[in-house]
């Protein structure tokens, strides 16, 4: 099992609860992304792409995590604390991407994407 990196809290339909993530929690920042494009006259120039806050990463299913209320999840609070004390929360935030479990370490991929604010 990988190292604990701190918890993620999940307030689905009213319930709320808190289950370990390993330590490589993903947190995106919403902002634009440049894509570099060069030109035929051999000067870089750039596009940019609209990026949402996100947070991502493994937890582990501990009794009492039902993936297919995560991985349906919609407009919910999701919030990770950090060991170092650091915190960061998503609003109105959905399940997206993929939600693959690992059987041998008894883990979940996760991404969220919502409203973000970073504490």
């Amino acid at each position: 099992m990988a190292q604990i990196g701190g918890t993620v809290t999940f307030k689905i339909s009213d319930r709320s609860y808190t289950v370990p993530v390993d330590e490589a929690i993903k947190i995106k920042i919403k902002g634009f992304k440049r894509n570099v494009k060069m030109g035929s006259d051999n000067i870089a120039h750039y596009s940019e792409e609209f990026v949402p806050d996100s947070i991502s990463g493994t937890l582990y299913l501990t009794p009492g995590v039902n993936p297919d209320q995560i991985t349906n999840a919609e407009n919910v609070t999701v919030q990770v604390n950090m060991k170092n004390g650091k915190s960061a929360m998503l609003s109105g935030a959905f399940h997206s991407g993929d939600a693959e479990i690992d059987t041998k370490e008894g883990s979940m991929a996760f991404e969220f994407i919502g409203q973000g604010r970073f504490l």
